[in-house]
């Protein structure tokens, strides 16, 4: 067409490649490939391709970029009627909103709060985005039931329409959410549904490049190194081929896997390769704002340079401090994991006693807002901590707490850490047989825990009992709590019942408020 002279017709063919087919393949390279290779003044020839050149720059995490197309709306302004007008607005707020939530900015729930209120029906892509942002803003503000709220409601919204890319693109947001409350295995479970069903789909996506980096994520928790290294390498690639920014995450979580096992220049070459790549793909430090200067301190402080692993992370703190900046997308945890190596930073440099109290305001802390997989790492920290000050009492009560929270969820990476700087203690609470792992030790404690009649009250419910006993708190209704966690009315009820009875209580108001004075909430 355009060598026919037709530059209309063009265009008119181009803005049919819909949102939906920027996360099939390497089709956000291919289109951003187009625009250096066909006239500039086609991809601003008409609002639907300047929205679309948009969300393909955020993909990429071109953000700066974003801000120059998006100036290109200007001239459509205004529209013949009050609709369009509104329309074409909402959509402006809905990108503005995506790009401050990847800037880690505030307003982004702003702008996508009024893009709902407006979006039509047809535009429903648009609203499963601003869904995302609205899930992933309260997750960097840790109101994660809010943010389960968000996701539902997105997740809602893109199977009503059919739409199984991004409805498996918020099994990301999911995945990482789980995590963050403690509940490692029903993650695991959705992040393989996700990738079964994306893979009978299509061959190749930016999302299934996420899903395998949060599964290689994931399985480093676990402590399974080798498993680990590969969904990395995998997600790595297949994100790289598909020009997703998220690459980076494959970076640096290579990088603190070769950093745990002493591969230290393996762990120095994944950090050059993470700066290299927003430098060359023009990504603004903003997206990744904090990352990289963390892994860099973990790295140093596996190398035992505490100094530098110190000022590095203060660094950060006071870069978010000073600009009140959100923590970035995919990695929600960002400043209180940069707290608790500063505890660990302080304990291993003989200020055990400045460790205790940090940990215990962070423990109280991570609780109060339902981290609580980062809260059973702070509690095996303390635990380090309190021994080293020699009160060894309470340094095998902490000990115990934590390897009963770390059972429940699957937790292996804080005792791979333990393991490495006190051996002998933690053989002793946790004996070990010729070539059993961590893990199976951890699930045999779990076992002989749940046989002991001094089991903790803390140990009595499942993640999965606790997150709806939360709800339930909340005043969410039985269906309600269904639709937030996709699952049956049934087994909602059967949740219920097994709360009420291991609690010894009769109705769910007296549930509530035995957790609130076992200190849950």
């Amino acid at each position: 067409a355009l060598w026919a002279g037709q530059p209309e017709v063009a265009a008119n063919y181009l803005q049919r490649y819909g949102q939906e087919q920027l996360l099939i393949g390497d089709n956000v390279s291919l289109f951003l490939k187009w625009r250096s290779e066909l006239p500039q003044d086609l991809f601003a020839s008409t609002t639907r391709l300047i929205v679309l050149h948009s969300w393909a720059l955020v993909i990429c995490a071109r953000l700066d970029e974003v801000d120059e197309c998006l100036a290109d709306l200007a001239k459509f302004f205004p529209q013949p009627d009050a609709r369009r007008q509104a329309q074409l607005l909402a959509q402006w707020q809905a990108l503005r909103g995506f790009v401050a939530r990847l800037r880690g900015e505030p307003e982004a729930r702003d702008h996508c709060l009024q893009a709902l209120e407006v979006l039509s029906d047809h535009a429903w892509a648009q609203r499963v985005l601003c869904y995302q942002v609205l899930s992933q803003q309260a997750m960097a503000e840790s109101e994660l039931e809010q943010a389960l709220h968000y996701n539902a409601e997105g997740m809602k919204l893109a199977r009503l329409k059919g739409s199984l890319l991004y409805e498996t693109m918020l099994s990301v947001d999911r995945v990482q959410l789980l995590e963050i409350t403690g509940e490692f295995e029903r993650a695991i479970g959705v992040l393989e549904e996700s990738l079964r069903a994306l893979r009978d789909s299509v061959r190749h996506s930016p999302i299934i490049g996420r899903l395998k980096l949060l599964q290689g994520h994931l399985l480093a928790y676990q402590g399974l190194d080798e498993a680990a290294r590969e969904a990395y390498q995998q997600g790595r690639i297949e994100t790289e081929t598909c020009g997703d920014s998220y690459v980076f995450f494959g970076y640096v979580g290579l990088a603190e896997l070769a950093a745990r096992n002493q591969e230290f220049p393996a762990a120095y070459h994944w950090l050059r390769e993470a700066e290299r790549l927003t430098q060359w793909r023009h990504v603004p430090e903003a997206r990744f704002r904090g990352i990289l200067s963390l892994i860099t301190a973990l790295t140093w402080l596996h190398q035992g340079k505490l100094k530098k692993a110190r000022a590095a992370l203060v660094d950060v703190l006071e870069s978010y401090e000073d600009q009140a900046y959100l923590a970035p997308s995919g990695f929600y945890e960002l400043l209180p994991r940069v707290q608790r190596y500063l505890a660990v930073v302080d304990l291993l440099a003989g200020r055990a006693a400045q460790a205790v109290g940090a940990l215990q305001a962070l423990i109280e802390q991570n609780l109060r807002t339902q981290r609580l997989g980062l809260a059973c790492e702070c509690r095996f920290t303390l635990a380090e901590a309190l021994q080293q000050c020699g009160r060894h009492a309470e340094a095998e009560q902490e000990l115990r707490k934590a390897l009963v929270e770390a059972a429940r969820q699957q937790l292996t990476k804080p005792l791979l850490e333990l393991q490495q700087r006190q051996p002998q203690w933690l053989a002793k609470i946790l004996p070990t047989s010729k070539g059993e792992s961590l893990g199976e030790r951890l699930l045999q404690f779990q076992r002989d825990s749940d046989d002991s009649p001094s089991a903790s009250d803390e140990a009595v419910l499942s993640n999965r009992e606790l997150t709806v006993l939360r709800l339930i708190a909340q005043g969410c209704s039985n269906q309600e709590i269904a639709e937030q966690l996709f699952i049956s009315l049934h087994t909602v009820k059967t949740h219920a019942r097994r709360i009420n009875t291991k609690l010894g209580v009769a109705r769910r108001t007296q549930a509530v408020a035995r957790a609130k004075a076992l200190g849950w909430f």
